[in-house]
């Protein structure tokens, strides 16, 4: 070989390695319709779909976004960007289809991102919705379809008397025929929450006295961070409260002691919508950081004829160290002051 021939071969090695990688070819996706939803009716069944069970999303073949369990994902991501697998370009979603997801042949969509996430949103949304598409004839055929269950989420389901649903540890599922739920209404007026609460409190066996008087702990949680709690907790335990510690206790623990107060002190938080389970004239004070706009403890307590009591905190919040960008930054990360003296005031006037 020439010594011009081996030339041309070295600078056409090296001009191929130059060359551009040829890019893989884009996975398949679906374009999402997420603009003009229409509230169905009912308990609509539809076929052959694509379903998030862990945020409640169901997807048809033309990337519609189906059922009232998606209003929510819907609500904290509009363009679904939080969910598993969808991507946004240029302002359009799309969702890149799994090579190969699990298929079932029939499920119920009941439970959206909030029901499923939450303490409060599980037990006085998820529950009640359950029981009402039961109670609809939806789950016979149908049972629900959910990721896997939390301790606390199981025996809820197993206090409630509702059958074990379906779970299912996958970002999507493809549904031969799902039934979806009709749009939730307001979290805390469901009309199956007395069901809910007879249910729970018979497979509990009733409550075994009364007169607790409860203080409910945040002091094992990272957001809202009451920095003065654990002098609260000193003078309430000394004037007889019992110090209870949600992080740490099983749901039939918690309804339990619920069941059996008759004076509840808590700040705003997941646990008080075990209020559910409270005898009727029980008394609820409700701590409320400062510049607190919740409303749904009151409107909670009141519905179930509760007396309710708001101590609203002075001072202000103070914003936590976090390595997020504030855009990004959750609502909670804060800390504030309940001054125990003022709590304490508080407390000896409403005696």
């Amino acid at each position: 070989m020439s010594r011009l021939a081996r030339l041309a071969r070295r600078v056409g090695r090296k001009l191929k390695a130059l060359a551009p990688t040829p890019r893989p070819p884009e996975p398949p996706s679906l374009p999402l319709v997420l603009d003009g939803r229409v509230p169905l009716a009912g308990y609509p069944t539809v076929r052959d779909v694509w379903c998030a069970p862990a945020f409640g999303v169901v997807v048809d073949r033309q990337g519609h976004v189906l059922g009232g369990a998606a209003d929510e994902a819907l609500r904290v991501s509009p363009d679904l960007a939080a969910l598993p697998g969808v991507r946004v370009h240029q302002g359009q979603s799309r969702l890149i289809l799994p090579d190969a997801a699990l298929r079932l042949p029939k499920a119920a969509v009941i439970a959206g991102w909030g029901g499923l996430r939450n303490y409060a949103g599980f037990l006085l949304d998820t529950l009640p919705a359950f029981l009402a598409a039961d109670q609809a004839g939806v789950l016979a055929g149908h049972p629900p379809v959910l990721p896997p269950l939390t301790p606390w989420q199981a025996e809820l389901l197993t206090l409630t008397g509702i059958a074990a649903p379906q779970t299912l540890d996958a970002p999507w599922t493809e549904l031969d025929e799902a039934v979806l739920t009709p749009a939730l209404g307001p979290v805390v007026a469901h009309p199956m929450l007395a069901e809910v609460r007879g249910r729970v409190l018979t497979g509990l066996g009733g409550a075994n006295g009364a007169g607790r008087k409860l203080y409910i702990s945040r002091s094992d949680l990272y957001d809202a961070v009451m920095v003065d709690e654990a002098g609260v907790e000193i003078e309430l335990a000394a004037l007889g409260y019992t110090i209870v510690r949600p992080e740490t206790s099983s749901a039939r623990e918690l309804i339990q002691l619920f069941a059996e107060a008759d004076l509840i002190v808590a700040a705003t938080g997941t646990a008080l919508a075990n209020l559910l389970f409270c005898p009727p004239g029980a008394e609820v004070v409700e701590m409320r950081p400062p510049g607190s706009t919740s409303v749904w403890v009151q409107n909670l307590a009141t519905g179930l004829g509760l007396k309710w009591r708001g101590f609203d905190a002075e001072g202000v919040r103070e914003m936590l160290e976090t390595p997020l960008d504030a855009a990004l930054r959750p609502a909670s990360a804060f800390a504030w002051r309940a001054d125990v003296v003022a709590l304490l005031a508080f407390l000896a006037q409403r005696a």
